[in-house]
Order: structure tokens, then C-alpha cells, then sequence
């Protein structure tokens, strides 16, 4: 019997396009898992990144409203010191005309 060099050289190249297919195959589930590892570093990232980001807005939102507090404390003591200003100088004016009026009555 004989055998066909034809039929012999197209089996050898059916094997490496069957050989090649199964590298095609491998090489693109190697790059899907890479890809998957990437996708899965890259949300762990943006997931750590976002609690950061919350952090740092919260802690602000709370030095926002410490800051508040002490600008309301200092509001409210510099009235007390506005009116404490006042009724002082309102005493030393009250004080300033009876040593006059004093001042007046002894001249006389």
C-alpha cells in the first residue's frame, strides 16, 4: 500500500493549526486572567482610594464644624466684651461729669 505524500503533508498541517489554536487558546486565557488580576487591583485601589477620600472628607466636614464653634464662642465673647467696654465707659463718663460738676461747687 501507499501512502499519499499529499494527504501526509495536509494531516502535518491540520496538526500545527490545531497546535497553534490551542497556543492562540492558552495565550488569551493567560492575558483574560492577567486582565482579571488587573481589574481586581484596580477596584481594590479605587475601593481603598474612595474610603480615603471619605475619610479625609469627613474629618474636614468635622474640623469645619470645630472651627464653627470656636468662631461662635469668640462671636459671642467679643460681645461680652463690647458691652463690658461699654458699661465701662459709660461709668467713667458718669464719673468724669460728678468730678466736674465736683469741681464746679468747690470753685464756687
Amino acid at each position: 500500500r501507499r501512502i499519499n505524500i499529499v494527504s501526509i503533508a495536509n494531516l502535518g498541517t491540520l496538526i500545527a493549526l490545531l497546535l497553534t489554536a490551542l497556543g492562540t487558546w492558552y495565550g488569551l486565557i493567560s492575558r483574560v486572567d492577567t486582565l482579571n488580576l488587573r481589574v481586581d487591583t484596580l477596584t481594590t485601589e479605587l475601593g481603598r482610594a474612595r474610603s480615603e477620600s471619605m475619610a479625609m472628607r469627613t474629618a474636614g466636614e468635622i474640623d469645619v464644624r470645630e472651627l464653627r464653634g470656636k468662631i461662635e464662642n469668640l462671636t459671642v465673647r467679643s460681645s461680652v466684651m463690647e458691652t463690658q467696654v461699654g458699661s465701662i465707659l459709660a461709668t467713667v463718663n458718669r464719673m468724669d461729669q460728678r468730678m466736674d460738676a465736683a469741681r464746679k461747687d468747690a470753685a464756687k
